[in-house]
């Protein structure tokens, strides 16, 4: 290849060796094999993560402060916060349960959110933040099984629905953890 750069870049796929060339901006290099992206050349890249991570973690302290779910019955109105799922599992019972619920709805995405945030400003300073490699290798493993990992639209069953005189209300609180989501995955895209 003419415009190699001289360093080795391998396949995460099949392990095919490839020389790392120059990119135009927005551009990326593929596998010549399977086709799997090998790195990108993304403009400005450092600050749009870092500012999509920022809103992010705004919206992760929006969407815990105000009601998730609220249940309105009979002129009575039960209103829950998502950390309350949680500890409603551990009351009844089932706090294995319940601290699965807390982990993955609370404590994996706020790690994730603060890890990324932990890399991003140190690298903006120009600074190799120490434990860099467990912190991103946390982050990578902490996203599969945290509420951002993959969150519906819409949950199934869960719209304003009569349910006999009552009525349940859920939309604001679904938009506040899609808004969440689409904040951290667009902020992973761009990193």
């Amino acid at each position: 290849m003419a415009d190699a750069v001289g360093e080795l870049v391998a396949c995460h796929e099949y392990d095919r060796l490839h020389w790392q060339a120059e990119l135009p901006p927005g551009g990326r290099a593929d596998c010549s094999k399977c086709g799997a992206v090998l790195y990108r050349d993304i403009p400005d890249s450092l600050n749009r993560a870092l500012a999509l991570y920022l809103s992010a973690l705004l919206l992760f302290i929006i969407a815990n402060s105000f009601p998730f779910l609220a249940l309105e019955f009979g002129g009575r109105v039960e209103s829950n916060l998502l950390i309350s799922g949680g500890w409603a599992l551990y009351e009844m019972g089932m706090g294995e349960l319940g601290l699965l619920v807390f982990l993955t709805s609370i404590a994996f995405p706020l790690l994730t959110v603060l890890g990324m945030l932990y890399l991003l400003i140190s690298l903006r300073y120009g600074e190799r933040p120490p434990g860099m490699g467990p912190v991103w290798r946390l982050v990578n493993g902490l996203m599969p099984w945290s509420l951002l990992g993959g969150v519906p639209a819409r949950h199934p069953g869960c719209g304003d629905q009569a349910a006999g005189s009552g009525k349940l209300h859920s939309w604001r609180g679904a938009v506040r953890i899609r808004s969440l989501h689409v904040y951290v995955r667009r902020g992973a895209g761009e990193f």
